[in-house]
């Protein structure tokens, strides 16, 4: 989330007093002198350890999202990471929700515009045509005559909104000369009536529940493939089978 800290680990536990560390942001060198002292301003919120080389980003903000790399002049460290940053955006039920794209839009960019973890596609735009799409009938129509983008920032409106507006909202931005962007915002949906926790329960528990049906999916599917891995391997080493297959061959 904007505003929290994360600790990228290099996984080395002491890195040689004559070797360099050098750390960047996408194609950028992130410029630290070796007494820690960031020499871009934009980088005052980060911390560099001089014994393993792991960086720490405090306070992070959303154009802080993105690749970082790390390399060492020995070779011995090669280390790439990716961050994905949400900001968390409160409305009042009821009333109008505009989501931006806090950078420059390219003429020939599209822009997606999705909703939740399994990121359907509910709003998008071809700059090079001229072509924007609605797609108001998603998720049963729930934001059926609500949605406007706007042509020319890219920015999503979502009018008279209600509760099961709330969730992660993402816009992926994509052009023939660059990588994917990505911003990730997270919308809380309030009543009156709620209370500040009531209203993170509401948005992140069932995101949390999503990712753990996930995980629990996947571990259960390589946990099956081991036993039938483990099964095939005991029949090829049982020599009575073995026999009998050699038998029924000749």
């Amino acid at each position: 989330m904007e505003g929290d800290s994360v600790t990228l680990h290099t996984g080395v536990t002491d890195i040689q007093r004559d070797d360099q560390i050098l750390w960047k942001f996408g194609d950028e060198v992130i410029r630290t002198d070796r007494l820690n002292g960031p020499v871009d301003a934009r980088w005052e919120n980060i911390h560099l350890n001089d014994q393993t080389g792991e960086l720490t980003i405090s306070n992070i903000r959303i154009d802080q999202s993105g690749d970082y790399e790390v390399n060492t002049s020995s070779l011995i460290l090669h280390r790439k990471f990716h961050i994905n940053i949400s900001e968390m955006v409160p409305v009042m039920e009821g009333d109008s929700l505009s989501l931006h794209i806090d950078f420059k839009i390219k003429k020939d960019d599209q822009i997606q515009w999705m909703f939740g973890p399994k990121r359907t596609c509910i709003a998008e735009i071809n700059r090079a045509v001229n072509n924007i799409s609605l797609y108001e009938d998603a998720l049963d129509g729930r934001f059926r005559d609500r949605l406007e983008l706007d042509e020319k920032n890219g920015s999503l409106t979502i009018t008279n909104t209600t509760n099961t507006d709330s969730g992660l909202y993402t816009a992926k931005i994509t052009s023939s000369y660059r990588k994917p962007k990505f911003i990730r915002l997270l919308v809380a949906v309030s009543r009156s009536d709620l209370s500040p926790g009531a209203i993170a329960a509401i948005v992140i528990v069932p995101l949390l529940v999503f990712i753990v049906v996930v995980v629990i999916y996947y571990c259960c599917k390589i946990s099956q493939l081991n036993r039938r891995r483990d099964v095939e391997k005991n029949e090829t080493n049982d020599p009575l089978k073995t026999e009998t297959a050699n038998s029924e061959a000749l």
